[in-house]
């Protein structure tokens, strides 16, 4: 398997464990350090560290949220001699709280960087961000 597959099965991977706050297996995927940054939309959701990352999907986890995806488009990357990657999504999603659906939420995007480790990829830093209602600025033709 190349390593643009792998890092596929990766971000897959990584998808999948974000939307349903597997922190066991997020712990594994996301590289130690305490200065990487990860970046919500929302004014709180500027997380710096590992430690605080798994801190957040921990506390989300226990509020009866869930979340599914469907992947609309997708870009991934890699250079610097297959030792690093990025990959940038846009998906549509659904959240739910006690398995009941509360929002829709289409066209999110999300960016991240990875790092091979050894012989396995590492969510090095990360960025996610909600559709606004309208643009910050109106461009004209």
């Amino acid at each position: 398997m190349g390593e643009k597959a792998k890092v596929e099965k990766f971000v897959k991977s990584f998808l999948n464990s974000w939307m349903s706050y597997d922190t066991g297996a997020l712990k594994s995927m996301i590289l130690e350090d305490k200065n990487a940054p990860h970046i919500g939309t929302d004014a709180d959701e500027y997380i710096v560290g590992k430690k605080a990352l798994l801190s957040r999907f921990e506390s989300i986890s226990k509020t009866g949220v869930g979340m599914t995806t469907k992947i609309k488009q997708k870009q991934i990357t890699v250079a610097g001699n297959n030792r690093a990657a990025h990959f940038a999504l846009k998906f549509d999603t659904k959240v739910y709280k006690n398995g009941k659906l509360v929002k829709n939420i289409d066209n999110v995007r999300s960016t991240g960087f990875l790092v091979k480790k050894g012989k396995e990829w590492k969510l090095a830093g990360s960025h996610v961000s909600l559709p606004a209602k309208s643009r910050a600025v109106e461009y004209k033709k």
